[in-house]
């Protein structure tokens, strides 16, 4: 919504036989219905939303995650399924890779690992960030050895391949924006565009 809050409706879709066919063709309507869910992920704050997805879990219900400049936004709504719900907000933290390094630049891409429960985002100004136990609790960057991704370490080897793939030598000048990011091969790979 322009306000800056988010919203979830529940849709229903349904096939229905029209009342004046025949049997022999029968016509059908779809119908639909909506309504405004009680547990709503966020309140107004005036902020602009810049990404919005849902993150499908296997044998769960799916997880909203939304950004606003600076932070990322997780929401589950309330099951028995998971040990968590409501709203939880992470604060980006700045990698420095260049001189336009940002917390607050947009979030340009949004992949899901399922075997190692971990959100990566990628950011516009080349950065990445691991949000570990997704679906257990959601934190930023947890230090355990086993989940083996970090935002550090990503962010680094994602300016180690631009640096390399590049013809003229990079500085620190030279910014490698992300334009957009995903996994591939059940996460064992990351694809993205740079410029």
């Amino acid at each position: 919504m322009t306000d800056g809050s988010v919203v979830v409706l529940k849709i229903n879709q349904s096939l229905d036989r029209s009342s004046l066919t025949t049997t022999f063709a029968p016509e059908y309507e779809i119908s639909l219905a909506y309504e405004r869910m009680e547990h709503q992920p966020d309140k107004t704050d005036k902020r602009d939303i810049t990404s919005l997805c849902w993150i499908h879990v296997p044998k769960q219900d799916p997880i909203l995650v939304f950004s606003k400049v600076g932070s990322l936004h997780i929401w589950s709504a309330p099951t028995h399924t998971r040990p968590w719900s409501g709203l939880r907000t992470m604060y980006l933290q700045t990698q420095m890779l260049s001189v336009g390094s940002s917390a607050l630049s947009p979030v340009s891409g949004v992949t899901y690992a399922h075997r190692k429960d971990v959100l990566v985002v990628s950011l516009a100004d080349g950065s990445f960030h691991v949000i570990c136990n997704l679906t257990t609790a959601p934190c930023l960057d947890a230090s355990s050895p086993e989940v083996g991704l970090s935002s550090k370490t990503l962010s680094k080897v994602a300016r180690g391949v631009f640096v390399k793939v590049e013809e003229d030598p990079i500085q620190r000048v030279d910014v490698n924006c992300i334009n957009g990011m995903s996994s591939y091969d059940d996460d064992s790979f990351y694809l993205w565009i740079h410029e």
